[in-house]
């Protein structure tokens, strides 16, 4: 029987070529369908903003972070229509009053298939503020220049101040309201609309508030820029250096610029402040290029444009300690012994943090006894006989005189 079965198997698949062919296109078919639709998981290549949902009323939310990265599982098919815009992330603030609280992120994706696989964060600390509302003056600055030859004159404002409303942490502190007006070689006086905005103390912009209105409009004087002058740069900076760091040195590219304008205008400037430059915790060489802030009636006369290049270098503060001196007697004759007093001899480093920090409990003092015989000595001692590691300067010695004896052994 069982090579009677061996036998019809072997006849089929020698004289059934068409079916084999077949069973192997539908193979094929299956094979190709599978990999198609076979689900691949990772990670997310971008960003997703995010949100609340339910503000209790009168209540502004203020997030640790702006945005969170997620992990899926999609076809390839539903890989190709991700974007960011196809997913949500939110935070519910329903029921919270005032306060700070950690909550859990929700994600969501419009494309039925998508499977979130992993939110990171998982949760974030929202505040949630009182919203609050005053007015602000309005700080147009400028950037580029009018025609050659000519400078922003007077600037009037429609209206000339705004209300703003935010989280009241965010309001109080507010000193100002700010707009730009860029300048592209305009040749008469002009009229343009300026969103109203506001900065913080590095220049970037506070997010998150309403201003009312949130465009004003500006009429802008051209003057004729008919004297000059060359003027330094006042490089200003917000924050502090890393701790134990200072600013050892600030230099701006170029060193001065040139400005035009009328004479009473420009008889008032001395220097150009830039933007801020943020140092907060840095303890290394930065570069940055940065605007200018012009006065009005002032214009940058120089190809250089309203920007320069501003470098700030730090470096580790001096610290000092008190080490004790180790005698050492070099050349001392055989014969002898040499004992000092007092022995109890301190010095006073100074240094960096770090390299005042790798310094032993002692540093070690050379005393040439060379041709010196039994007796004792009045000894001045020397900085310059110190040996010193690099980095480490000695202020000075005390005592700075010993006796020393020297005794036949």
């Amino acid at each position: 029987m069982l090579r009677r079965i061996t036998k019809f198997i072997k006849n089929f698949f020698k004289n059934n070529t068409g079916p084999k062919v077949v069973a192997l296109v539908v193979a094929a078919i299956l094979w190709i369908y599978v990999s198609s639709t076979q689900s691949t998981a990772g990670k997310f290549p971008g960003s997703i903003t995010l949100r609340s949902t339910n503000t209790p009323p009168g209540l502004v939310a203020i997030y640790d972070q702006s945005s969170v990265d997620v992990e899926i599982m999609a076809d390839p098919a539903d890989w190709k229509k991700l974007s960011a815009d196809s997913f949500s992330a939110t935070v519910d603030l329903n029921g919270l009053s005032e306060g700070t609280y950690q909550l859990e992120i929700s994600v969501t994706c419009s494309i039925p298939d998508v499977k979130i696989t992993k939110v990171n964060p998982a949760k974030t600390y929202v505040s949630l503020e009182r919203i609050i509302t005053k007015s602000a003056n309005i700080n147009v600055s400028s950037e580029g220049s009018p025609a050659e030859g000519l400078a922003v004159g007077e600037v009037a404002l429609d209206p000339e101040t705004v209300e703003v409303s935010g989280a009241s942490s965010i309001v109080n502190n507010l000193t100002e309201a700010s707009a730009l007006l860029v300048l592209n070689g305009e040749s008469n006086d002009f009229e343009k609309s300026l969103r109203v905005f506001a900065k913080d103390d590095t220049g970037n912009e506070i997010k998150g508030l309403i201003f009312t209105p949130e465009y004003i409009n500006t009429k802008i004087d051209l003057i004729k820029a008919s004297n000059s002058k060359t003027v330094g740069i006042k490089v200003v900076t917000s924050g502090t250096p890393k701790q134990g760091y200072y600013v050892s040195n600030v230099a701006t590219t170029p060193p001065t610029i040139d400005i035009t304008g009328s004479a009473s205008a420009i008889s008032a400037v001395n220097y150009l402040e830039t933007e801020k430059v943020d140092i907060g915790d840095i303890s290394t060489t930065i570069e940055q290029s940065v605007s200018l802030n012009i006065p009005n009636g002032v214009a940058i006369s120089t190809s250089n444009g309203s920007r320069v290049r501003v470098t700030i270098s730090f470096a580790e503060s001096e610290t000092s300690k008190s080490v004790t001196v180790k005698i050492n007697a070099n050349n001392l004759n055989d014969s002898l012994r040499m004992t000092y007093a007092p022995t109890d001899i301190k010095v006073v480093i100074s240094g960096s943090a770090s390299a005042i920090a790798k310094v032993g409990q002692s540093i070690e003092y050379n005393l040439d006894m060379n041709g010196k015989g039994a007796g004792q000595y009045s000894q001045l001692l020397s900085t310059s006989n110190l040996t010193l590691p690099n980095g480490i300067s000695a202020l000075n010695i005390i005592p700075n005189t010993i006796t020393v004896t020297l005794e036949s052994k």
